[in-house]
C-alpha cells in the first residue's frame, strides 16, 4: 500500500477521486494557474499513472513546453507505444533524445503497481514496452519480482500477459523463475496452471498439494544443478501456446562447462574438450542425457576421477553406475 506523505499532491488526488474528476481538478487548476498546474505536474514525488491519466489534459493546455525532462522522456514513450505520430514528432522536437534508464525505471517502478492499470489496455500495451526496453536492452534485472507479481496479476483478470512473459525471458535468472515456481503451490488453480506454462512443467493427473509441493521441490533443484547450462530457446506464447522458453545444452553439461544465455561458451572450449563433445553428439539424445547427468554428478565428487572418465570412452562406466 502506498503511504500518503510519499505522495505527490496529483497522485493524492488521483486516488481520492475518479478518473474524471481528477482530469476536471487539474483542468480547473491550468486554467487559473498555469505555472501551479506544472509545479505540480514535474513534482520529483510524482507516479507515472497520474501522468499517464492526464494525457489528454496536458494535450489540451499544451503544456510541453514547460515540462521537465523526465515527463518528456515518459510521454514520448506513451506516443510511440499508442502510434501517437503527431504527438511523438512534437515531442521530438522540445526534447529529441530518447528516454534514459532513469525515466524508463521511474515509469516502471511508479507504475507497475497502479491496479487500475489491469483494466486499461493502452496503459498495459505502454508498461509492456518500458518492460521490455529495461530488460531486453538494458538487462535491468531488479524489476524482475515486479514482473512476475504481474504477470500473475493480470492473468487473474484475464488481461494481456504475452508481451509481458516474452520480456520476462529476455533475461536469465535463477530467483525470479524460483519465484515463479512457489506459485506451484498456490492454492489458486489459474495460478498453478500458468507457473507450469511459465516453467514448461506437465500438470501432474493428481495434483494434490503435496504433489504440487514435490513438483515445485524438484523443479528448484533441477534449476539449481543445471542454470549454468540453460540457454534462451527463442519461443514464446506469440508463437505456441505450449512454449518451451528455456533449453538445456547437454553438451556445456557434459563438460561442466558455463554457457551464457545466448549459448555462448564462458570460457573457449579446448581442442581436447571439442573432441570429446564430437563422441558425446554420436549418441543418441536420450543417452546424452544420461551421459550428461551422470558427469555432472561425477564432476562434484571427485574431479580428478571424473577427468580420467572424461578422456576414456567412458560409456559403458555410465551403464555399469
Amino acid at each position: 500500500m502506498l503511504r500518503r506523505k510519499t505522495l505527490s499532491g496529483l497522485d493524492k488526488l488521483r486516488l481520492d477521486l475518479n478518473a474524471d474528476q481528477f482530469k476536471k481538478t487539474f483542468l480547473e487548476t491550468a486554467n487559473q494557474n498555469r505555472a501551479l498546474a506544472l509545479k505540480q505536474i514535474n513534482d520529483a514525488k510524482l507516479q507515472f499513472p497520474s501522468l499517464f491519466t492526464l494525457m489528454p489534459e496536458i494535450e489540451t493546455l499544451n503544456l510541453y513546453e514547460g515540462l521537465n525532462s523526465r515527463n518528456l522522456q515518459a510521454l514520448k514513450v506513451c506516443a510511440k507505444k499508442l502510434n501517437k505520430a503527431d504527438l511523438a514528432a512534437q515531442l521530438n522536437q522540445i526534447y529529441p533524445n530518447e528516454a534514459s534508464q532513469e525515466s524508463l525505471n521511474w515509469m516502471f517502478q511508479t507504475g507497475a503497481g497502479w491496479r487500475a492499470q489491469l483494466y486499461n489496455n493502452e496503459y498495459e500495451a505502454v508498461l509492456d514496452a518500458v518492460t521490455a526496453i529495461l530488460l531486453k536492452v538494458y538487462q535491468d534485472k531488479n524489476i524482475l519480482p515486479q514482473v512476475v507479481e504481474l504477470i500473475f496479476q493480470r492473468n487473474q483478470v484475464g488481461s494481456f500477459i504475452h508481451d509481458l512473459v516474452w520480456s520476462f525471458f529476455q533475461v536469465f535468472d535463477e530467483k525470479a523463475l524460483a519465484q515463479v515456481a512457489d506459485h506451484l503451490i498456490s492454492d489458486n488453480k489459474s495460478e498453478v496452471k500458468l507457473a507450469q506454462n511459465l516453467l514448461a512443467l506437465p500438470a501432474p493427473a493428481q495434483a494434490d498439494k503435496q504433489i504440487l509441493e514435490n513438483q515445485r521441490e524438484q523443479y528448484l533443484n533441477w534449476l539449481k544443478a543445471n542454470s549454468p547450462f540453460l540457454y534462451q530457446s527463442g519461443e514464446s506464447f506469440q508463437l505456441t501456446s505450449e512454449p518451451k522458453p528455456l533449453n538445456l545444452d547437454l553438451a556445456a553439461k557434459y563438460l561442466v562447462k558455463k554457457i551464457n544465455y545466448d549459448r555462448e561458451p564462458l570460457k573457449p572450449w579446448t581442442d581436447a574438450e571439442t573432441r570429446y563433445v564430437q563422441r558425446f553428439k554420436k549418441y543418441p539424445p536420450a543417452e546424452q542425457k544420461i551421459m550428461a547427468e551422470y558427469s555432472l554428478r561425477l564432476h562434484d565428487q571427485n574431479k580428478r576421477l571424473w577427468k580420467n572418465w572424461l578422456r576414456k570412452r567412458g560409456w559403458r562406466s555410465v551403464k555399469k553406475n
